[in-house]
């Protein structure tokens, strides 16, 4: 007959054999008070976990794996400075009065471009894009790597009748264009 071992729980001084079987004394220690309380605050938490998702509206997303790819998928760094350009506009649009608006100054090879930022975006998982109109009416598009963004925001006199405000576009999620 081959060699009985213990289960790796057991210490070798726990275990006898009896047959071909090798069986563990040990006697359970009852749980300690710390068990009791990460229990107790675990279950908060997972108690918390379906109230919130029982709040969910189903009707919003187009199907529960829409839901769950939402919920779940990565944040691609585009995304995560596309957030953070938001902060960062809506900070510095509640600072301007009502005949500024917000824009952008660029700089690069020698030249200066300064235009009025209509909308930002994002693609993939280093692209943002600022979308606009020149001092001289001509739209204009900046679409830069995230590695390389550089923008001035500057306060620039209104283009209409009306301050156009941008920041809010961050209140709500919006979709990657």
């Amino acid at each position: 007959m081959g060699k009985t071992t213990a289960p790796a729980e057991c210490t070798p001084g726990e275990s006898r054999r009896r047959g071909a079987i090798a069986i563990c004394s040990t006697m359970q220690q009852p749980p300690s008070s710390e068990y009791h309380s990460k229990r107790s605050e675990l279950s908060k938490q997972l108690a918390e976990m379906g109230s919130a998702l029982s709040k969910v509206d189903p009707a919003n997303f187009a199907s529960p794996t829409a839901f769950l790819r939402d919920i779940t998928r990565p944040i691609s760094l585009a995304e995560s400075t596309y957030n953070r350009l938001g902060a960062y506009i809506k900070r510095f649009e509640s600072n301007l009065d009502q005949d500024h608006e917000i824009g952008a100054r660029l700089v690069s090879f020698g030249n200066t471009i300064q235009f009025h930022i209509e909308s930002v975006g994002y693609r993939g998982p280093d692209i943002i894009s600022f979308e606009g109109v020149n001092e001289q009416g001509e739209r204009v598009q900046l679409i830069q790597n995230i590695s390389q963004l550089s923008v001035l925001l500057v306060a620039m006199k209104k283009a209409g009748e009306k301050a156009r405000r941008i920041g809010f576009i961050w209140d709500e999620p919006s979709p990657n264009p």
